[in-house]
């Protein structure tokens, strides 16, 4: 058996966690009411715009919401505010890092692997975890 000496990590819901469980999508489909088969499948047909493309996830998922209920500014309102109270609900999870940095420290090779969004550079440079990986 060949010795471990590289070790990949993902980003979204790893490296950076949110503190409620829920997912964005389900917490969509239930303020506006919207079936979630619906709020998943627009989703995930855009999804590309923001994981190689310059859209947030923030647009992509406001303009889901947009098109299935279009005259629904109300639903777009709910829709916005949970996407913001969602995306602050976002924290680092130190004891993962720490661990991470200990492993570097012990010469293995550290990697992220992610499909986060095209944002994700800036996000690691701001958060201060550039030297990780």
């Amino acid at each position: 058996m060949k010795n471990l000496s590289t070790i990949i990590f993902d980003y979204g819901e790893v490296i950076e966690i949110s503190t409620t469980k829920e997912r964005i999508l389900d917490k969509l489909a239930a303020v506006t009411g919207l079936p979630i088969a619906d709020v998943l499948g627009l989703y995930f047909k855009r999804n590309h715009l923001n994981n190689i493309g310059n859209n947030t996830q923030k647009s992509t998922l406001l303009s889901v919401i947009q098109t299935l209920l279009p005259d629904n500014q109300e639903a777009y309102e709910k829709a916005n505010y949970t996407i913001d109270e969602h995306e602050n609900s976002k924290m680092l999870n130190h004891e993962l890092l720490e661990l991470i940095r200990s492993l570097k420290a012990n010469n293995y090779t550290i990697a992220l692997l992610s499909n986060y969004s095209s944002i994700l550079r800036d996000k690691i440079r701001l958060n201060g975890v550039q030297d990780i990986f």
